[in-house]
């Protein structure tokens, strides 16, 4: 998600903590990366598009960014101008000698040094060499129990580089995530004197709630592509342990502290320079599809315009947004919302797995395939139920448009079905306003 609705798909709260924890070069700035963090399975399965934590929602590092953060916040998704939280003070990093390798233990320190007066407990790490004390491959990173007197939470820091073509120069950046699919409390964006951009966002666990566990995060991203990604939770682990306290442990602005970029240095110079160029504006690519012959070059902008023109004008609509090969709206009827989305992309038309995942739809004259579908919602609320329709034109494009009866996912049901038939809802895949596109 906004991912391809129409395949089997992987837990996406059980990936996302270890992927935010570590995978070395999946970094996304996008929201829309972080809602659906698993990889695909299967030549066709889903093109996951970034929605998402995210990645989509829209600023998440690490594979997604969607996040969560706290206390003293506006609330808003806004943009403003702040101060560098280096200027305020605050922790100096351990010493490390020059050109010596980070080892996971000297991330612990880093972390325990960074944090205010405190018990920390525990302790996991990654450095930047091969070893590592339980955690995942990839990035540095380095977690720690830590009770202010209050309940102990745990806290972590995951750090890397945006790959290339991923910096963040004029023009690009990390944004909020997008609600319709990473469901949060509050986000503030803020770019530093500097150039830096700094998220910070306030959630929980899980999307669904299913858990009272908040998970709140800050993370920034410098022009030159540096990613400092601090999380932190109200209990004493991600998952599967009790509520501590009411919130995570650090305010707002001790965790916009400890993602000072000035903490970390010893780790980024063991980690080499950064290959984005600093003033190099770069958009950010779609997340790589499935198939490995898939492709997508549609501009979100052009998928919105004419899913703008398929829509009645008289539904109001709202929560619009777009990304490469992909597009959403929500609509009002008057009688609920719906979610509508539509993915643009290319699959290779005569491959084998192509044919048998078409193989339940219809065969048109002109050879286009049409497969539809009717059921529950997956990551949907109480209520919810997702009507698709796809179509295979002969020269390898796919259009897929999906409804959801309701103003988006995690959220339950506005109504007892979408607001257009599925017929209608055929109608609109094949729709030859899609052939402009290409």
């Amino acid at each position: 998600m906004p991912f391809d609705p129409f395949a089997p798909s992987d837990p996406f709260e059980e990936d996302l903590g270890q992927a935010i924890r570590g995978t070395a070069g999946t970094f996304s700035t996008d929201n829309r990366a972080l809602v659906d963090a698993g990889a695909a399975r299967g030549r066709v399965m889903r093109l996951r598009r970034r929605a998402a934590v995210a990645g989509g929602a829209a600023t998440l590092t690490l594979v997604a960014v969607g996040g969560l953060m706290a206390g003293g916040m506006s609330g808003s998704a806004g943009h403003h101008v702040a101060e560098d939280p280096a200027a305020r003070g605050g922790p100096q990093p351990v010493a490390v000698a020059s050109g010596e390798r980070v080892t996971a233990q000297h991330m612990i320190n880093l972390l325990k040094s960074a944090l205010p007066p405190g018990v920390t407990t525990g302790g996991q790490g990654r450095g930047t060499g091969a070893e590592g004390t339980g955690g995942p491959i990839g990035a540095p990173y380095a977690e720690v129990v830590y009770d202010d007197g209050h309940g102990p939470g745990l806290v972590s820091v995951s750090l890397n580089h945006a790959p290339a073509g991923q910096g963040v120069g004029p023009g690009t950046g990390t944004r909020c995530p997008d609600r319709v699919y990473v469901p949060f409390d509050s986000c503030d964006r803020s770019v530093l004197a500097d150039g830096s951009v700094l998220v910070l966002l306030k959630g929980y666990e899980y999307p669904d709630h299913r858990v009272t566990t908040k998970n709140w995060r800050a993370t920034l991203t410098t022009r030159d592509g540096q990613v400092v990604d601090a999380m932190e939770w109200n209990s004493p682990a991600e998952k599967g342990s009790p509520d501590t306290r009411p919130d995570p442990p650090l305010t707002a602005a001790q965790l916009t502290a400890l993602v000072n970029v000035k903490i970390w240095k010893p780790v980024f110079d063991a980690l080499g320079p950064t290959k984005v160029p600093a003033d190099r504006p770069t958009t950010l690519p779609a997340e790589q599809p499935a198939i490995a012959e898939a492709s997508s070059s549609v501009p979100g902008p052009a998928i919105s315009a004419v899913l703008k023109g398929l829509i009645p004008a008289g539904l109001k609509r709202s929560d619009a947004d777009d990304s490469e090969g992909f597009a959403h709206v929500t609509v009002n009827d008057g009688h609920g919302k719906t979610l509508i989305e539509v993915n643009v992309d290319r699959w290779p038309p005569k491959d084998p797995d192509t044919l048998a995942f078409f193989s339940g739809g219809e065969k048109l004259a002109d050879g286009t395939r049409v497969l539809v579908s009717q059921g529950p919602a997956e990551k949907g609320g109480a209520g919810t139920v997702q009507w698709v329709a796809q179509i295979l034109r002969p020269n390898g494009r796919r259009i897929v448009v999906a409804e959801l009866n309701a103003g988006g996912y995690h959220q339950p049901a506005t109504r007892t079905a979408p607001v257009f038939t599925i017929d209608r809802l055929r109608a609109m895949a094949l729709s030859p306003d899609w052939k402009k596109l290409g």
